[in-house]
């Protein structure tokens, strides 16, 4: 029997893969007989679990795809797609799982791919259209309701499209349990309990904000035997986390931004009683890590990008203006004062975490 040769393209933020692997999962599940390519960002090269099936990965750049300098961004682009061709000419379907125009178009009149199936709107939902639709052999409807639908569901609509199973799937990661003695290592010395903090998303419109967090943190040293971790893998986060040391040097507070791999944070998340984060991907590797959260929202709402797990505690003011995200990525108009999550009190907060560390005494 010959194997069909199925590309899945799904170049996305860290939340969105993770879900991502729920679907992709299904295919092989289904038929185990396809050859299963998949075109993801070289960050996530670590987090493809063997239970996936994929048979041959395609990396790309996260750094010079998303580069400020268009000569290096485009060139890069061309470039790739050059290489990429023989992987992926002639292959009998591609799946489309997030949105790039380039790359559809790239693979409909250049590879040749006969079939390519994508999602009828774009991935932040509120039904606007998506624009390679036009480019789809066969474009997948949502469902009406798809602005609640969470997006890992969403994805697992897509692949049931080309693949009709009843199997549902939950993100697939791989097992970091032989990291457990180096995570010990740099955990060191803590208190009784350990909270992890990851304060900033990629959208600035999602992020803390520093006089929130010092607010935050200020009335949570309440807290008994606590240790703080401040977790990310920006320069911004890890300087950042130095400057809120400095102004609370009453508070046990250790910076480890930029000192973990996503296996190593993965595995570290599960060492900790929580994690208090924003909207970003940090909070969906604690959700498969089985560790209590505490997430903030209103940009998107918790029905679309809330962790996978019944440990998690998603918090927001509401507000007449949210969920905003989706007018943000059409107008380009971000929020500067995000007060979804500045009129999150601390003192709420503070309730959610004593119940939390309590429950495990």
């Amino acid at each position: 029997m010959n194997k069909k040769n199925i590309v899945v393209f799904t170049c996305c933020g860290l939340g969105d893969f993770i879900w991502a692997t729920s679907a992709i999962s299904l295919i092989k599940d289904y038929d185990k007989n396809a050859n299963l390519k998949l075109i993801l960002f070289n960050s996530y090269l670590p987090l493809i679990d063997k239970n996936l099936g994929v048979d041959e990965l395609i990396e790309i750049s996260y750094k010079y795809f998303f580069s400020k300098n268009v000569f290096i961004r485009w060139g890069y682009k061309f470039f790739w797609l050059i290489k990429i061709y023989p992987y992926i000419h002639n292959s009998d379907i591609l799946i489309c799982l997030d949105k790039h125009s380039f790359f559809t178009k790239f693979a409909k009149y250049f590879c040749r791919i006969k079939n390519i199936v994508g999602p009828n709107n774009v991935w932040f939902g509120y039904n606007i259209k998506n624009d390679d639709s036009k480019y789809f052999t066969k474009t997948v409807i949502m469902p009406k309701d798809s602005d609640r639908n969470h997006c890992m569901m969403r994805y697992q609509h897509i692949i049931r499209s080309v693949y009709p199973t009843y199997n549902l799937s939950i993100p697939k990661l791989p097992d970091t349990s032989n990291l457990a003695n180096k995570i010990i290592k740099l955990i060191g010395t803590a208190k009784k309990h350990k909270i992890a903090l990851c304060t900033q998303g990629t959208a600035v419109w999602k992020c803390f904000g520093l006089n929130y967090l010092i607010k935050l943190l200020d009335v949570l040293k309440q807290l008994d035997d606590v240790t703080f971790f401040i977790v990310g893998s920006s320069i911004n986060q890890k300087k950042e986390a130095d400057f809120i040391k400095l102004k609370l040097q009453n508070i046990d507070i250790q910076n480890i931004c930029c000192k973990t791999s996503l296996l190593e944070l993965k595995e570290f998340l599960k060492n900790m009683d929580l994690l208090i984060s924003v909207d970003t991907g940090v909070a969906h590797l604690a959700a498969v890590s089985n560790t209590p959260i505490i997430s903030f929202y209103g940009a998107t709402l918790p029905e679309q990008t809330g962790p996978i797990t019944s440990k998690a505690n998603m918090v927001y003011h509401k507000l007449d203006c949210l969920p905003c995200n989706s007018q943000i990525e059409i107008n380009r108009k971000i929020c500067k004062d995000p007060k979804c999550i500045y009129n999150v009190t601390p003192n709420y907060v503070m309730e959610i975490i004593t119940e939390i560390l309590n429950s495990k005494k």
